[in-house]
C-alpha cells in the first residue's frame, strides 16, 4: 500500500504549516503553479499572495519542517493510512468541486469509485427514540439502493445511520473530528472497527489532533462535500447538522429533511429547513431519488453509474436517450436541482464560495485559527478551542442542541407506500435488519454497563418489555432511561420490535 505520492508530500508540508488553512493553500498553488514550486519559493516571495502578509510568511518559514512532513508519514504507515491530496486518483471526487477543498485527506480503510454515490446524514447528537429509528431506517435504504452513507460518526443520528448502512450490507464513510489515530466518543469504537471492514475513516487533521469542538464545523464541510446530498434527521434551532445542511446548498447539493413533531426542540431546525423551501421533505425513498433526477432514474433501474461528479458526467444526465437504451454511463450531481435553499442561491453557476461562511450564524470558525480571510485551517495548531468535555457537553457537530424534555412515545408511522423495495410502514428497515442480525456478543461485558443501563436491562427480562412499561418501573428520569434504550442496543444487549417492545439478544435473556 503507498502510503503518499510525491504531490502527497508537498501537500502535506503545507497543511502543518502554522497559518495556511484551504482558501489561503488554494491562493498559493494559483500564484506559484502548485504545490512542490511554492515548497521551494524564498519566504518573501509568499507575501506577493493575496492574504499573506510578513507574519504569516514568517509563521510559514518557523512551521515548514521536512522532518515533521516524515515522522507524520511514519506515523501514518503505522496505522495503515494513506494520506492523498487532491491530485490522487482515490481523492474523492465530490471534495475536488468544493472551493474549499482539504490540502490533504487521511484515510483509514478503502476508498471506492462507487463511494460518489454518497448521501450524507447527519442530526442531533441526543436524538429521540424516533429519530434513532429513522436514521438507522434511511441508512439501510440507501444502502440497500447502492448509495454510501456519509455521516460523522457522533453518538445519536450518525451513529444509527452508520448502523443501519452495515446492517443491510451497505458501505458508509466517517468523517472524524480529530486525526484518525483515535475514535471519539469511545464507545462507538467497535462501530468505527465495522466501519473498516466497509468503508473508511477520514479526516483532514494530522494525526496528533485530539477532539476538540473547534474542529468540527470544518469537518461538517466534508461531510457536506462528499455527498451528493444531505439528509436532516432531527436537528434543534442551533443544531450543528444545520451547519451542515447550509454548506451542502452552498455546494449545489441536494438537502433533504424528515419531519419531526412539531413540540420537539429537536426538530425545530428540521422543520424550519421545509417551511423555509431549504429543504426537501422526505418519508421514504423515493422522495430522494426522484429529486436526484437521472441519477435517482438509474439507481430505480439498477443502472451502473461512473463519475458523477465529472463533467462527461453532467453531460451524460442531460441524454434521456442512453439512460432508456440502458447503457452505462455517468450522472451529473444533483439531477433535477432545486432553486430554493437554505442560505443562499442555486443557480447554475454552481456553489458559493464557503471558505468565509462556515457557521450557522454567519462566521465560520467556532472559536479555533483561521485564515485572515475566514477560512478554517486544517493545520496542526487549534489550541484556541480547548477539548470538548469528554463527557459529551457540546454535540459532536460542534454545536449545543437546545435540549428539552421528550416523552416517551414511539415513532409516528412515516413510511407511506413509496418505499422502494421494502415495507411500507417506518418499522421495515429495522424490522428487516433485525432479522438479518445474528446472535452476536454484547461490545462490552455487562460488568462495565452504567446502573441506568443495568436497571433497564434487568426491567426487560427474558421476555422483554414495552418502553412505556420500563419507564414506569424506573425510579430514574425518563431522559436517561430512553438514553439507556440507545446505548444498550448500540452495545449490542437489546434490539427493538414494532410496537415500542425492547427485546434482549440472545445470550443476555
Amino acid at each position: 500500500m503507498q502510503i503518499i505520492t510525491d504531490a502527497g508530500r508537498a501537500h502535506l508540508a503545507w497543511s502543518l504549516c502554522e497559518g495556511v488553512g484551504p482558501t489561503r493553500f488554494r491562493r498559493i498553488v494559483e500564484c506559484f503553479g502548485d504545490a512542490a514550486a511554492a515548497l521551494a519559493a524564498p519566504v518573501r516571495e509568499l507575501e506577493r499572495v493575496p492574504g499573506i502578509g510578513p507574519e504569516t510568511a514568517d509563521a510559514v518559514a518557523r512551521t515548514r519542517d521536512p522532518q515533521r512532513v516524515e515522522r507524520e508519514i511514519l506515523a501514518a504507515a503505522e496505522l495503515k493510512c494513506r494520506i492523498l491530496c487532491p491530485s490522487d486518483a482515490d481523492y474523492p471526487p465530490g471534495l475536488r468541486e468544493i472551493p474549499d477543498r482539504p490540502i490533504v485527506l487521511y484515510v483509514r480503510g478503502e476508498l471506492r469509485p462507487t463511494d460518489a454515490l454518497a448521501i450524507a446524514v447527519v442530526g442531533s447528537r441526543r436524538c429521540s427514540i424516533y429519530g434513532g429509528e429513522q436514521a438507522r431506517r434511511f441508512g439501510e435504504l440507501l444502502a440497500q439502493a447502492g448509495f454510501t452513507v456519509v455521516s460523522g460518526l457522533a453518538r445519536g443520528i450518525d451513529a444509527f445511520a452508520h448502523h443501519g448502512a452495515l446492517d443491510a450490507g451497505g458501505r458508509s464513510i466517517a468523517v472524524l473530528g480529530s486525526g484518525v489515530h483515535e475514535i471519539y466518543p469511545p464507545e462507538n469504537a467497535p462501530l468505527a472497527e465495522k466501519l473498516l471492514g466497509r468503508g473508511a475513516w477520514i479526516s483532514e487533521l494530522p494525526l496528533s489532533v485530539p477532539v476538540r469542538a473547534t474542529n468540527f464545523p470544518a469537518r461538517n464541510r466534508i461531510i457536506a462535500g462528499l455527498a451528493l446530498g444531505t439528509l436532516v434527521i432531527e436537528a434543534a434551532a442551533r443544531s450543528g447538522a444545520l451547519i451542515t445542511a447550509r454548506l451542502a446548498s452552498e455546494y449545489n447539493r441536494e438537502l433533504f429533511a424528515v419531519p419531526g413533531r412539531v413540540q420537539d426542540p429537536m426538530s425545530i431546525g428540521t422543520n424550519a429547513l421545509i417551511r423555509d423551501g431549504g429543504a426537501k421533505l422526505v418519508t421514504c425513498l423515493d422522495d430522494i431519488l426522484s429529486e436526484l433526477g437521472d441519477i435517482g432514474e438509474r439507481m430505480k433501474r439498477g443502472i451502473e453509474i461512473r463519475e458523477p461528479f465529472s463533467a462527461a458526467g453532467r453531460a451524460a444526465a442531460r441524454n434521456p436517450e442512453a439512460a432508456a437504451a440502458g447503457k452505462t454511463t455517468s450522472a451529473g450531481p444533483g439531477g433535477a436541482g432545486r432553486s430554493s435553499d437554505a442560505g443562499g442561491s442555486r443557480d447554475a453557476g454552481g456553489p458559493s464560495d464557503a471558505g468565509g461562511s462556515c457557521d450557522a450564524g454567519g462566521s465560520r470558525d467556532a472559536g479555533g485559527p483561521s485564515d485572515a480571510d475566514g477560512s478554517c485551517d486544517a493545520g496542526g495548531s487549534r489550541d484556541a478551542g480547548g477539548p470538548s468535555d469528554a463527557g459529551g457537553s457540546c454535540d459532536a457537530d460542534g454545536s449545543c442542541d437546545a435540549g428539552g424534555s421528550r416523552d416517551a412515545g414511539g415513532p409516528s408511522d412515516a413510511g407511506g407506500s413509496c418505499d422502494a423495495g421494502g415495507p411500507s410502514d417506518a418499522h421495515g428497515a429495522a424490522q428487516r435488519a433485525d432479522a438479518r442480525r445474528t446472535s452476536e456478543g454484547p461490545r462490552g461485558a455487562a460488568s462495565g454497563l452504567s446502573l441506568v443501563e443495568r436497571r433497564v436491562l434487568e426491567l426487560i427480562g427474558e421476555e422483554g418489555a414495552s418502553q412505556d412499561a420500563i419507564l414506569r418501573g424506573c425510579d430514574l428520569p425518563p431522559g436517561e432511561v430512553i438514553a439507556a434504550f440507545t446505548s444498550l442496543e448500540l452495545k449490542g444487549f437489546v434490539k427493538r420490535l414494532p410496537g415500542q417492545l425492547m427485546q434482549r439478544r440472545r445470550g443476555h435473556a
